[in-house]
């Protein structure tokens, strides 16, 4: 009987460890990804060239929910400026730098994020482009469904950086 009740015990006592020492799917976080092309098109004047942008952002976002340090949502975003080209009104063409930009932020029903992105003359070597580059700022407004956290709409604006 003494046997009986310390094999019984020991189970139970196995069983509690496990069921203490594995997380349950509730108390995993929960991530949420969606994507959205943005059309962008704008101009930014120089000193020496008026240029225009044109093509297309791709953004991913992705809420995430951590239940288990009871913090508040969090939403990683990545823009994509691999879609975007610039043409100077000499017909010189820029190259936009950087490819991406990634933000990590609070999630909310509506963000604005303004990266800057440089332009430099295509064919410019990297070790010249700092001082020739001509900075400039999108202004990328997002629109959130809160109840799936999938980014629903998205708009850009650019503008030379002051």
């Amino acid at each position: 009987m003494k046997t009986y009740r310390f094999a019984l015990v020991l189970a139970l006592t196995s069983m509690i460890v496990t069921m203490v020492a594995t997380p349950t799917q509730a108390a995993l976080a929960t991530v949420a990804s969606s994507s959205i092309s943005i059309p962008i098109s704008g101009k930014v004047t120089t000193a020496t060239d008026t240029i225009t942008l044109s093509g297309s952002l791709a953004v991913k976002g992705r809420r995430i929910l951590d239940i288990d340090f009871n913090t508040a949502a969090h939403e990683f975003i990545r823009v994509d400026f691999s879609g975007v080209s610039a043409v100077g009104q000499k017909k010189v063409s820029y190259v936009v730098a950087p490819a991406t930009v990634t933000v990590w932020r609070y999630f909310k029903a509506t963000d604005t994020i303004a990266p800057t992105i440089v332009l430099y003359t295509s064919g410019t070597s990297l070790s010249t482009a700092a001082a020739i580059a001509t900075p400039v700022r999108v202004s990328i407004t997002l629109n959130y469904d809160m109840n799936t956290g999938m980014i629903s709409s998205g708009t850009s604006a650019t503008g030379a950086v002051q």
